[in-house]
Protein backbone atom coordinates (compact mmCIF):
# COMPACT_ATOMS: atom_id res chain seq x y z
CA UNK A 1 0.00 0.00 0.00
CA UNK A 2 1.50 3.34 -0.98
CA UNK A 3 1.65 6.25 1.47
CA UNK A 4 -1.27 8.28 0.08
CA UNK A 5 -3.93 5.51 0.19
CA UNK A 6 -2.71 4.58 3.69
CA UNK A 7 -3.21 8.17 4.83
CA UNK A 8 -6.72 8.24 3.34
CA UNK A 9 -7.59 4.87 4.86
CA UNK A 10 -6.33 5.87 8.31
CA UNK A 11 -8.02 9.27 8.08
CA UNK A 12 -11.35 7.47 7.55
CA UNK A 13 -10.58 5.09 10.44
CA UNK A 14 -9.81 8.02 12.74
CA UNK A 15 -12.95 9.86 11.56
CA UNK A 16 -15.00 6.78 12.46
CA UNK A 17 -13.36 6.54 15.89
CA UNK A 18 -14.09 10.21 16.60
CA UNK A 19 -17.76 9.76 15.66
CA UNK A 20 -18.01 6.83 18.08
CA UNK A 21 -16.61 8.61 21.13
CA UNK A 22 -19.42 8.91 23.65
CA UNK A 23 -20.46 12.37 24.83
CA UNK A 24 -19.34 13.63 28.21
CA UNK A 25 -21.29 11.59 30.77
CA UNK A 26 -23.90 13.35 32.84
CA UNK A 27 -24.94 12.18 36.30
CA UNK A 28 -28.54 13.14 35.60
CA UNK A 29 -28.63 11.36 32.22
CA UNK A 30 -27.05 8.19 33.61
CA UNK A 31 -29.39 8.15 36.61
CA UNK A 32 -32.39 8.65 34.31
CA UNK A 33 -31.23 5.81 32.06
CA UNK A 34 -30.70 3.61 35.11
CA UNK A 35 -34.23 4.42 36.31
CA UNK A 36 -35.68 3.18 33.04
CA UNK A 37 -36.27 6.57 31.51
CA UNK A 38 -35.21 7.13 27.93
CA UNK A 39 -31.65 8.42 27.68
CA UNK A 40 -30.10 10.47 24.92
CA UNK A 41 -29.79 8.85 21.55
CA UNK A 42 -27.01 6.27 21.59
CA UNK A 43 -23.75 6.97 19.86
CA UNK A 44 -23.39 5.12 16.57
CA UNK A 45 -21.65 1.79 17.25
CA UNK A 46 -20.35 2.74 20.69
CA UNK A 47 -16.79 1.97 21.71
CA UNK A 48 -17.92 0.50 25.01
CA UNK A 49 -18.88 -3.00 23.90
CA UNK A 50 -16.05 -4.54 25.94
CA UNK A 51 -14.02 -5.76 23.01
CA UNK A 52 -10.58 -4.44 22.18
CA UNK A 53 -10.41 -2.16 19.17
CA UNK A 54 -8.69 -3.61 16.14
CA UNK A 55 -7.40 -1.69 13.14
CA UNK A 56 -9.20 -2.69 9.97
CA UNK A 57 -7.58 -5.52 8.05
CA UNK A 58 -5.29 -4.24 5.36
CA UNK A 59 -5.01 -0.74 6.82
CA UNK A 60 -1.29 -1.17 7.37
CA UNK A 61 0.76 0.87 9.79
CA UNK A 62 -0.49 4.23 11.02
CA UNK A 63 1.15 6.96 8.92
CA UNK A 64 3.44 9.24 10.94
CA UNK A 65 1.53 12.40 9.94
CA UNK A 66 -1.61 11.01 11.65
CA UNK A 67 0.10 9.87 14.86
CA UNK A 68 -0.69 13.06 16.81
CA UNK A 69 -4.36 12.92 15.80
CA UNK A 70 -4.51 9.26 16.87
CA UNK A 71 -2.94 10.16 20.24
CA UNK A 72 -5.51 12.94 20.70
CA UNK A 73 -8.38 10.55 19.99
CA UNK A 74 -6.95 7.99 22.40
CA UNK A 75 -6.58 10.65 25.10
CA UNK A 76 -10.20 11.72 24.59
CA UNK A 77 -11.42 8.12 24.81
CA UNK A 78 -9.44 7.63 28.02
CA UNK A 79 -10.84 10.88 29.44
CA UNK A 80 -14.42 9.79 28.65
CA UNK A 81 -13.74 6.46 30.39
CA UNK A 82 -12.43 8.28 33.48
CA UNK A 83 -15.40 10.65 33.48
CA UNK A 84 -17.82 7.74 33.17
CA UNK A 85 -16.16 5.92 36.10
CA UNK A 86 -16.40 9.11 38.18
CA UNK A 87 -20.10 9.52 37.40
CA UNK A 88 -20.78 5.83 38.14
CA UNK A 89 -19.05 6.20 41.51
CA UNK A 90 -21.17 9.27 42.25
CA UNK A 91 -24.32 7.29 41.41
CA UNK A 92 -23.22 4.56 43.82
CA UNK A 93 -22.69 7.18 46.55
CA UNK A 94 -26.22 8.47 45.93
CA UNK A 95 -27.64 4.94 46.05
CA UNK A 96 -25.81 4.28 49.31
CA UNK A 97 -27.26 7.45 50.82
CA UNK A 98 -30.74 6.44 49.68
CA UNK A 99 -30.35 2.98 51.21
CA UNK A 100 -29.27 4.56 54.50
CA UNK A 101 -32.24 6.92 54.62
CA UNK A 102 -34.88 4.52 53.31
CA UNK A 103 -37.68 3.83 55.78
CA UNK A 104 -37.32 0.55 57.62
CA UNK A 105 -40.25 -1.76 58.25
CA UNK A 106 -41.78 -1.03 61.62
CA UNK A 107 -42.41 -3.72 64.24
CA UNK A 108 -45.07 -1.54 65.84
CA UNK A 109 -48.58 -2.40 64.66
CA UNK A 110 -50.19 0.32 62.63
CA UNK A 111 -53.78 -0.84 63.21
CA UNK A 112 -55.33 -2.26 66.35
CA UNK A 113 -58.34 -4.54 65.94
CA UNK A 114 -60.36 -3.97 69.15
CA UNK A 115 -63.07 -6.47 68.21
CA UNK A 116 -60.71 -9.43 68.41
Amino acid sequence: MSAEPAVETWARVLDDLERRIPPTPSLVALMAADAGEPARAPVERPLTDGSAWQAPAGAGALPAQLAERARSILALIEERARQTRDVQQEIERHRGALRETAPRPSTTPLLLDRSA
